[in-house]
């Protein structure tokens, strides 16, 4: 058996399960968690600061990319 193809199979698995853990904040969501107003991240989303999704009819930050962002 070829341990390599094994290993590639693995890896890839393991990322699909990372990205199932994607959480999406909305505004309201960012605005509790980062005790800032919606227009301050509205704001840093229109400058480009702060990265969204408008996929679903609606703004969502990825928990991942807000994260990102506070460290700067």
């Amino acid at each position: 058996m070829n341990y390599a193809i094994l290993d590639k199979i693995n890896e890839l698995s393991d990322k699909l399960d990372q990205n199932k853990s994607v959480k999406w904040l909305t505004i309201s969501d960012v605005c509790d968690y980062l005790h800032l107003s919606q227009s301050t991240i509205r704001r840093k989303i229109q400058s480009g600061e702060i990265k969204c999704s408008r996929k679903f009819g609606k703004i969502l930050v990825d928990s991942v990319w807000l994260e990102r962002w506070l460290n700067g």
